[in-house]
């Protein structure tokens, strides 16, 4: 009982704390819940999650705090927003197992928030884009020392502590080693998703960086490679790859010089000669899957088949939201964890979900040729990358648009010189 009244006092008292601080100041508390909602997907709250209702909350404060922003310019993604919406309702429509609320939780929380945060960051982004940066700075360094301490005791226990009181819905804390160390889960339930935030956080501070919009200082460098190295401690081979293809978002051809590439030369083979049986077990781990323990080519297909056998019931709208974690994975272990964004896709919304998804990917690399910043394409193609080969518990591929957004604007207002470089 006692157990019972901790667990729900620690959710409400920190929903209260993000309620209390939107209703102060709405703009920066809608920035600060979009960089921490991951943290937010696995807590319990009313039988629910805290990022279900706080979610729902900024949703429903929106309309009161911004009511005018026919002034702002279109958001760019309606339409895959829109099919992604229909399809988790008619998806739970024509199922058998009707879950209502969480049809409701997911348009609102994989959604329409996405939406809420682009007409409130353009709204008054000359005030919000340095405090999302700032809150990205504090947010990786958090990420980044713990995954580091974790690494170095080869526990983690503070999720333990999470564990062991129910605050979060783990059952086990993470404990495979792979490449000779214990995969890194930092301060989230899965090492998948410790690295996708990883990336994340490394592409907005290495953008500011590059762009000069965050004054330069050693901290900050160190703060940017150690969430790259926090990327290879997790031991995902997915997010590793995206992390390299997240590189490409800041090379820019027209200042590129030949000295640069022989330092990187160098620099690589130095690397390589200092922790090459590390590297060497990495590189193997591509070329030959069943070299580590997790998931392989094997599994992946089997995966698929049953993906796609389950998908052959219900092509268009498919067997209905959670139907993949509920009905699927008990009886079929090899989609325990099913190594890709598509495979639940399938199975839970048909045909209108991948769809959804797809033209998700396609619109965001839109947004990024129409405002002329071909180069961050590869940011959006990092996670399209990250999303196929791994799946990422408690990390809606949504959630990237805010982050592709920041990182846009960043590029803009140093390309306009109109905002002010935020202070350390």
């Amino acid at each position: 009982m006692y157990l019972y009244i901790y667990i729900v006092m620690f959710s409400i008292v920190l929903f209260l704390i993000f309620a209390l601080g939107l209703i102060k100041d709405y703009g920066k508390w809608v920035c600060l819940s979009m960089i921490v909602m991951v943290l937010f997907m696995p807590m319990n709250l009313w039988g629910q999650t805290v990022s279900v209702f706080l979610s729902a909350l900024i949703c429903i404060l929106f309309p009161f705090k911004y009511k005018n922003v026919s002034s702002i310019e279109k958001f760019p993604l309606t339409l895959p927003i829109v099919i992604l919406s229909f399809s988790y309702f008619i998806s739970n429509y024509f199922s058998f197992e009707k879950h209502n609320g969480a049809m409701i939780s997911s348009i609102l929380s994989y959604c329409l928030i996405v939406v809420v945060f682009f007409y409130v960051f353009m709204k008054d982004k000359a005030r919000l884009l340095p405090f999302f940066i700032k809150a990205c700075l504090i947010f990786g360094t958090i990420v980044s020392f713990y995954s580091i301490f974790e690494t170095i005791i080869g526990d983690n226990p503070m999720m333990r502590y999470l564990i062991d009181n129910k605050i979060v819905m783990q059952e086990d804390i993470i404990s495979d080693v792979r490449f000779g160390m214990k995969r890194s889960q930092g301060i989230f339930t899965m090492h998948g998703t410790n690295g996708a935030v990883a990336v994340e956080l490394f592409a907005i501070l290495l953008s500011a960086q590059v762009t000069g919009y965050l004054k330069k200082s050693r901290f900050i460098y160190w703060v940017i490679s150690l969430l790259a190295l926090t990327v290879f401690m997790t031991g995902t081979r997915s997010a590793i790859i995206s992390l390299l293809i997240c590189f490409f978002a800041f090379f820019n051809p027209q200042n590129f010089k030949l000295k640069y590439l022989t330092i990187g030369i160098v620099f690589l083979f130095f690397v390589y000669l200092c922790f090459q049986s590390y590297v060497d077990e990495i590189i193997v781990s591509f070329v030959d899957t069943e070299s580590v323990e997790g998931s392989n080519a094997d599994m992946r297909e089997e995966q698929l088949n049953v993906a796609l056998m389950f998908f052959s019931k219900s092509p268009i709208y498919g067997n209905g939201i959670a139907y993949c974690v509920n009905n699927v994975m008990g009886v079929y272990r090899d989609m325990y964890g099913a190594e890709s964004l598509w495979f639940p896709a399938m199975i839970d919304t048909g045909i209108l979900g991948v769809l959804g998804y797809i033209m998700f990917f396609i619109y965001c690399m839109s947004y990024c040729r129409k405002r002329k910043m071909n180069n961050l394409s590869f940011f959006v193609l990092s996670f399209f990358v990250l999303n196929t080969m791994s799946s990422i518990p408690g990390l809606s591929i949504t959630w990237i648009f805010p982050f592709l957004l920041v990182l846009i604007e960043m590029k803009q207002a140093t390309i306009d010189k109109k905002y002010f470089t935020v202070k350390e």
